[in-house]
């Protein structure tokens, strides 16, 4: 008789260890994520970081090659060389393929020619330069103009010029080189505004300040 009741009692043991109330089961279960949801958790989180980073890169990737793109390098270099008192950059012609600056076009003198090769080096991202400028026989006649007349000119055809019109720009002259201060809508102005005014008798260079609205 007490071997039976020490079996019955081993049993009821054993059953109770192994069955856990529904309760308590759900508790559990609710008490926080599970080995596999923290895992499947971690490797999402690690995914969009890695998204969030390859966009990132792409991003300045994209910007990088729109800032040394072809054009970029050439309104860059056009901006150089008429700001250059050394070269008559009315005459010169700027072109770019594949960040190769190409000159062309005519100059006064052998040391104009060099000078506007030198500057078109130095254009951030310019891998070459292809000089095909042609030394004049005879260095065109540097007329002298007033800087006040200068000034009233570069005004008139800045005012007149339609690509200019959305431009805000200030002018200053000294001994023919002549100052840009402002704000223009994008670099095609800004670059377009420095022709414009190279071309006004008696500017003998360019120092083109505009801040570029639209960058690139």
């Amino acid at each position: 008789m007490l071997r039976q009741l020490i079996v019955s009692a081993f049993a009821v043991v054993v059953v109770g260890t192994l069955s856990v109330p529904a309760g308590r089961a759900a508790e559990q279960q609710s008490s926080g994520p599970s080995v596999a949801e923290k895992k499947g958790s971690t490797v999402e989180r690690v995914e969009q970081a890695t998204s969030r980073a390859a966009e990132k890169g792409e991003k300045a990737a994209n910007a990088a090659a729109k800032e040394f793109s072809d054009s970029w390098i050439t309104l860059k270099t056009k901006l150089s060389l008429l700001a250059d008192e050394r070269v008559s950059s009315t005459d010169v012609h700027v072109t770019t393929k594949q960040r190769v600056v190409v000159l062309r076009g005519k100059v006064g003198n052998e040391d104009a020619r060099k000078a506007a090769e030198e500057d078109a080096r130095k254009i951030e991202g310019v891998n070459d330069v292809a000089n095909h400028l042609i030394v004049l026989k005879s260095a065109p006649k540097v007329v002298k103009r007033e800087d006040e007349e200068i000034v009233k000119d570069v005004e008139s055809r800045i005012k007149k010029d339609p690509g200019l019109q959305k431009a805000d720009i200030e002018v200053h002259a000294d001994d023919g080189i002549v100052t840009l201060n402002g704000n223009a809508p994008s670099l095609r102005t800004s670059t377009h505004a420095s022709e414009v005014v190279s071309r006004v008798s008696g500017v003998r260079a360019v120092h083109n300040e505009l801040s570029i609205e639209e960058q690139g």
